[in-house]
């Protein structure tokens, strides 16, 4: 298989891949909210995908994930296209740069980023819309866990499209 064709099926992969999760995250797990927080698995495959896949491609996966997450996530909208592009180049950066592509990186890489992906969601909730800062933050630490649950179940099926159509690492 060429190089173009890897990349191809490498991008099919993967955007088959956050769509599935997305219909998930949308449509099943917004019926089971745990303490009254509804999971994002959305970022965790960004977080995992920049994490596997280095900086660049992490970096063009978050923005296209980016994009569609804008359209869902209220009420923080056009944020998350910069949230979801910083978070890809963050993780590619640092697990190949400091950890290593291992199990353990990729999961502490997606709980990071499940944690900025919180905090900018935040932060307009306190500064525009005057909530609580205490349900706030309540509310945005179950997102978080509830979140960094779905890192450990992604991780085998996104080390597998790795492994099948993955670039070398760029440093």
């Amino acid at each position: 298989m060429s190089r173009r064709e890897r990349t191809r099926a490498l991008w099919i992969s993967y955007g088959i891949l956050f769509a599935v999760v997305f219909f998930l995250e949308r449509c099943v797990c917004n019926r089971f909210p745990l303490f009254g927080a509804v999971p994002l698995a959305a970022p965790v495959v960004v977080a995992l995908a920049g994490s596997l896949e280095g900086a660049w491609f992490g970096t063009a996966f978050g923005l296209a994930a980016g994009v569609l997450c804008a359209l869902v996530y209220q009420p923080v909208g056009a944020a998350m296209v910069w949230a979801c592009t910083a978070m890809g180049l963050a993780c590619g950066l640092t697990v190949n740069r400091t950890m290593g592509r291992t199990f353990l990186g990729c999961l502490l890489c997606a709980l990071g980023g499940v944690v900025w992906i919180e905090a900018v969601q935040a932060v307009p909730r306190l500064l525009f819309l005057e909530q609580d800062p205490a349900a706030v933050g309540r509310i945005a630490g179950a997102e978080a866990l509830y979140s960094a649950l779905f890192a450990p179940l992604l991780y085998p099926v996104v080390r597998a499209i790795h492994e099948r159509f993955g670039l070398e690492p760029d440093y």
